[in-house]
């Protein structure tokens, strides 16, 4: 960060500049992120999870995703179950994350979505 005596990682800079010269906390207004992906829709500012089945960048939000995009399998947790793709919030209780989703889960398996997430 460019902020004297700040040792933060710059993420912030003007739209249209290259790399961050600011970090959030010092930004400064108009500023936005420009380490972080994008969804690549012109004006999208969150970040992208959806693409072409097979393809390892993300490209677009669940907002602008194109038909056919699925999330990216390759970077986010998918269910045990072969040819299912939704997310694992099921798993036994001495595990630490989900395994399987909802319609797969195995019998005596527990949910570990956070109560958090909607």
């Amino acid at each position: 960060c460019e902020q004297a005596g700040c040792g933060k990682a710059p993420n912030f800079n003007v739209e249209g500049e290259k790399g961050g010269r600011f970090c959030a906390t010092h930004k400064q207004q108009g500023m936005v992120d420009r380490r972080s992906q994008r969804c690549e829709q012109t004006g999208g500012i969150k970040q992208p999870s959806y693409n072409v089945e097979g393809k390892e960048r993300r490209r677009f939000c669940v907002q602008h995703k194109l038909q056919g995009m699925v999330v990216d399998a390759q970077n986010e947790k998918r269910c045990g179950h072969a040819g299912c793709n939704k997310p694992p919030f099921f798993n036994f209780a001495s595990e630490h994350r989900g395994m399987f989703c909802g319609q797969h889960r195995l019998p005596g398996m527990v949910d570990f979505l956070p109560s958090n997430s909607f």
